[in-house]
């Protein structure tokens, strides 16, 4: 029986703390991969803080990304020695997460490593990285094109919305990044924005001037509210966050006048043989010195508290690497 140390999360009463735990031998179906890198999300800092009820078990280890190498294999498509990778898909939730050492976990939830990135690249992608080209994916399918003009970013500066202004760039968008850092306006433009604005106004009524071709909204609540007023015909608006808030006061005007279209992304949820699709074209998507810039700190497990709290006070500007 393996020994590994692991920052567990109790659930009632909350509690997290680090913790030796003995690792049973990966049951049929399992995988136990020895974990090189995780990262800090904002679903982490909410379940490794008690600020919100993520976890469904009594305890569980943290961490929703892992990239590792695989130790011991239960299934054929994994072997020891094999690069892998797992955003979401229950990690931290309901399934032990990448902040240990090693980690067993379900083979259906691995990812095998993209052959143009290497595993510390891919946790600085992780999560936030793979929602950001998720949106992206689903506004294409939806017919967003060059056409309908400027596609604004909000929480522009966080994870998520880091990659999905620097993707929009590379895709050839007019792409707006909405933040309120100042200090982020140099660190926009390297991403790729081509304009920086500090908010999204609020505006009355049920339909205000059209001003957007689409939008990718981390914030949720009047900002998302108002980017469905004013974005152009035919348009699409992803939600994507509620760091603002989970409601959503709107009538269904921009949808049934304009044919704007309010797209939800779930990157936990999404099937997995589009989520490996995706990952298997992220090498090709992102420009890996642009990927690089994003990184906000390197840190080790003992501080993981410490980005918790940075992560949900906004002070944090791109990836925290773990």
């Amino acid at each position: 029986m393996l020994s590994c140390r692991a920052f567990r999360i109790h659930k009632e009463p909350f509690s997290a703390a680090f913790e030796s735990v003995q690792l049973k031998e990966p049951e049929d179906g399992q995988v136990l991969v020895k974990v090189h890198y995780s990262s800090v999300n904002y679903k982490d800092a909410l379940a490794g803080t008690g600020s919100a009820p993520i976890i469904r078990k009594a305890v569980l280890t943290g961490g929703i990304d892992l990239a590792g190498v695989v130790e011991h294999s239960t299934v054929a498509e994994f072997q020891k020695g094999d690069e892998v990778l797992a955003v979401g898909s229950g990690l931290g939730e309901i399934y032990d997460g990448g902040y240990a050492s090693y980690a067993v976990v379900p083979a259906d939830v691995l990812i095998a490593k993209p052959p143009q990135l290497d595993l510390r690249t891919t946790m600085i992608i992780g999560t936030a990285g793979f929602t950001a080209a998720l949106c992206l994916e689903c506004m294409l399918q939806n017919n967003q094109t060059l056409q309908l003009g400027a596609v604004v970013v909000t929480g522009a500066s966080g994870g998520v919305g880091s990659f999905a202004v620097h993707l929009l760039s590379r895709l050839g968008y007019e792409t707006v990044a909405a933040t309120h850092k100042k200090e982020a306006g140099d660190y926009l433009k390297t991403l790729g924005a081509d304009k920086i604005i500090n908010a999204i106004e609020a505006q009355p009524g049920p339909l205000a001037k059209a001003i957007w071709g689409g939008a990718i909204d981390n914030l949720g609540g009047d900002t998302l509210a108002t980017l469905l007023k004013t974005t152009r015909n035919g348009g699409n608006v992803v939600s994507v966050g509620l760091a603002e808030s989970s409601q959503l006061n709107i009538t269904v005007m921009p949808l049934i006048i304009r044919g704007v279209s309010l797209l939800g992304v779930t990157s936990a949820n999404c099937p997995m043989p589009l989520k490996r699709k995706i990952w298997q074209s992220l090498g090709d998507k992102y420009s890996p010195s642009v990927v690089q810039a994003m990184l906000h700190d390197v840190v080790k497990l003992d501080e993981l508290p410490m980005c918790f709290e940075k992560l949900l006070n906004r002070q944090v500007q791109g990836r925290i690497l773990v």
